[in-house]
């Protein structure tokens, strides 16, 4: 389930899928193709949401899908991927020689060495490889 700029994230094999949209007024500039993705991130409507908890019109967005054994899954609030590119988040996932929890904690540090604005959770998980 999905509501608002939180984001939900599928690393696989050096790929990283987002499976979420967010649901800002900047996300549906970018579906309308008046802007791009990269320039979404530091819109001024980035932080306009079009839903959220507690709003009079929210619905939630539910669906599935199909995890991998290897897959790390990532959740991350809008002062994660905010302020980082995808290439960013990619190259931490990426480090195979560290655990899990210093690849959240480099992403954590990478986030707030950019300035992230907001506030900055994330949840990264594991499926067994």
């Amino acid at each position: 389930m999905h509501v608002g700029d939180s984001r939900f994230y599928v690393f696989r094999q050096g790929s990283l899928t987002q499976v979420t949209t967010d649901q800002t007024m900047a996300q549906l500039l970018v579906e309308e193709n008046r802007i791009t993705s990269d320039e979404a991130r530091s819109h001024p409507y980035s932080q306009l949401l079009d839903q959220s908890v507690g709003g009079p019109l929210c619905e939630p967005v539910t669906g599935s899908i199909k995890i991998k054994r290897g897959d790390l899954l990532l959740h991350t609030t809008d002062g994660l991927h905010d302020a980082l590119s995808e290439q960013e988040i990619i190259e931490r996932l990426a480090a195979w020689d560290t655990s899990l929890e210093d690849k959240a904690e480099s992403l954590l540090r990478a986030a707030l060495h950019a300035g992230g604005k907001d506030n900055i959770t994330l949840v990264l998980t594991q499926l067994g490889s």
